[in-house]
């Protein structure tokens, strides 16, 4: 959906004694207006979230931001995981004899490492993981390859 971050502050904005809306800081800086009707419910500080962001006009013609925050699941996948589908490069999916055992480790090396950085743009490996979490993915990536060719 969108950048995953936490909730630094929720301020309820009021006009007549009335809340009317409500100002939210990210964790990342980020600071802008709650967009309620596509929002998730029950937001607190320090929730896990997704959020998308629309700069939108004020009637004075100023910017502002729009946010539109989804709760992250705790139990959802693991950091640095996505759907098994998505693993698999591309040239993997139909077995191919042909193709030497240096070429499939090094297209497999090659999507390991472009996995391991999306993990870290989206938030889910920080930044002193993804080396570990690339080589730990290669071997596992090297062993299947190995276990296929033999």
């Amino acid at each position: 959906m969108g950048i995953k971050t936490k909730i630094k502050v929720i301020e309820p904005k009021t006009y007549q004694g009335k809340v009317t809306g409500h100002l939210l800081t990210l964790d990342n800086g980020v600071v802008g207006y709650l967009n309620d009707k596509e929002s998730d419910t029950d937001l607190k500080e320090g929730n896990d979230i997704e959020y998308t962001l629309e700069v939108k006009k004020n009637k004075k013609g100023g910017d502002y931001n729009l946010l539109t925050i989804k709760l992250v699941s705790q139990d959802a996948t693991p950091p640095g995981t996505e759907a098994t589908e998505t693993l698999i490069p591309p040239s993997f999916k139909k077995f191919n004899a042909s193709k030497s055992i240096t070429d499939m480790k090094y297209e497999g090396r090659v999507y390991c490492l472009k996995l391991a950085v999306r993990a870290f743009l989206a938030g889910k490996l920080e930044r002193k993981e993804v080396g570990g979490t690339f080589v730990e993915w290669v071997g596992i990536m090297d062993t299947a390859i190995d276990e296929i060719k033999e």
